[in-house]
C-alpha cells in the first residue's frame, strides 16, 4: 500500500548549515567587539570633573579635563571655561567654581526668582 507512494529526498546537506552557523558567530562576535570599542572610546572621552577641586590653577584644570570649548572672561566675574555639560570658573587664574550646566540653570532660576521679589517690593 505504501509502494506507490514516491517520496524524493534531497540528500542532506550539513555543510551550508556550518557555514550558516559560522557566519552568524562571526557576526555576533563582530558586533560585540565593535560594541566593546565604541564603549571604550566613551569611557576613554569622558571628563571626570568631579576631581575639579577650588583652589586648582588652570594649567591643572586643562591638565585634568582638557580645553573647554569656550572661554569667557569677565572682569566681574572672572574666567568661565565652557565644556560640554560643565562650567569651571577661574578668578586670578585659581578654580573658584566649578558646576554643571543643569546646576548653573537651576541657579539663574533662584537669581531671577530674588530678582523678581526684590521688583515686587520695589514698587
Amino acid at each position: 500500500m505504501f509502494s506507490s507512494i514516491n517520496y524524493k529526498r534531497k540528500p542532506l546537506d550539513y555543510s551550508s548549515g556550518f557555514l550558516t552557523f559560522e557566519n552568524n558567530l562571526k557576526n555576533e562576535i563582530m558586533k560585540k567587539v565593535l560594541l566593546l570599542a565604541i564603549a571604550i572610546i566613551f569611557v576613554s572621552c569622558s571628563k571626570d570633573f568631579s576631581k575639579v577641586k577650588v583652589g586648582m590653577t588652570v594649567k591643572e584644570v586643562t591638565d585634568l579635563v582638557g580645553e573647554p570649548k569656550e572661554k569667557q572672561d569677565n572682569p566681574l566675574f572672572g574666567k568661565w571655561y565652557v565644556y560640554d555639560k560643565n562650567i569651571v570658573v577661574f578668578f586670578n587664574d585659581t578654580v573658584t567654581k566649578s558646576m554643571t550646566t543643569e546646576e548653573l540653570k537651576e541657579s539663574m532660576k533662584e537669581v531671577n526668582k530674588g530678582l523678581e521679589d526684590l521688583s515686587k517690593s520695589l514698587k
